[in-house]
Parts: structure tokens; C-alpha cells; sequence
């Protein structure tokens, strides 16, 4: 599926930029108990719908959708959180919370970003000083990334 709009144009191509087109989608319906690791040499992305007991491991992006809940540490080059997560994030990149994020947890990470309404309960780590912080309002309504 191919973006139509404008907008979903932008977030495809932000989307992938940095992280390519390789993903591996756990679909809604599915509860996985113990550690996620994608292991390859190049950088691979995870999409994440459904319910998981373990930590996930990744050289790409995570991607947390709304309907995802995890129990878990998750460490990747980049996260994007719209669903809940227990547990501590650690990127290389970035990690961002949107509107609909539920995260309890410490960050680490280079950039920051979560919208002003998400509903985080932890700390960032700035013992790095160079951590940039962005606080946003997510303008889109119900909006899905579009992955292939």
C-alpha cells in the first residue's frame, strides 16, 4: 500500500530514510512470551501489533503501534512508541512518544521527541549532554504509518 496523501507521503519518507525497507510485522492476535532479537547484518525493522513478554532487540527502527502492548526492555537505532510499554528504551538514534504512548520506563538516547499529551511515567537519561528534547503536538488524527 503506497501513501495518498500529502502527509502520509512526508511520514513514508521520513519513515524510511534512515532505516530502509526490510520489516518484519508481528501481527495483532498474537502473545509472544521471551526475548525478540533480529539478528542480520543489515539494518531490519520491526513492526509490533500485538502483545509481548520480553525484551526486543534490533539494529533498525521499532515501531509500537496503538494496538501493541509490551512487558519488555527494547533496545534499537531508532523507537517510535503509539502503544504501551513497560519497560526501559534504549536507541542510538531516537526515540519518539506520540499521542496515544503509554510508556513507564526510563529513556536513553541521542534525540528525544514526545507529544505533549502521551502518558510517559520515567526519566531520560542525560548523562549524554548532547540528548535533544522536543515536546510536540501531534497534529494528525488516528493515522497509521504505512508499511509494506
Amino acid at each position: 500500500m503506497q501513501p495518498t496523501s500529502d502527509d502520509e507521503l512526508k511520514e513514508y519518507k521520513r519513515f524510511y530514510e534512515g532505516y530502509g525497507k526490510k520489516f518484519t510485522t508481528l501481527y495483532s492476535g498474537i502473545e509472544l512470551t521471551g526475548d525478540i532479537e533480529i539478528q542480520t547484518e543489515e539494518k531490519h525493522n520491526l513492526k509490533v501489533c500485538c502483545l509481548i513478554y520480553g525484551n526486543i532487540i534490533c539494529k533498525g527502527l521499532v515501531f509500537i503501534t496503538k494496538d501493541a502492548k509490551i512487558h519488555g526492555d527494547i533496545i534499537a537505532a531508532a523507537i517510535i512508541i503509539e502503544g504501551e510499554v513497560t519497560g526501559d528504551l534504549t536507541a542510538s538514534d531516537k526515540i519518539e512518544l506520540r499521542k496515544s504512548a503509554k510508556v513507564k520506563g526510563n529513556c536513553k538516547t541521542a534525540h528525544f521527541a514526545r507529544d505533549e499529551s502521551c502518558d510517559f511515567s520515567g526519566f531520560v537519561d542525560e548523562s549524554d549532554q548532547s540528548t535533544d528534547f522536543v515536546i510536540f503536538e501531534e497534529k494528525r488524527d488516528d493515522y497509521d504509518l504505512v508499511i509494506e
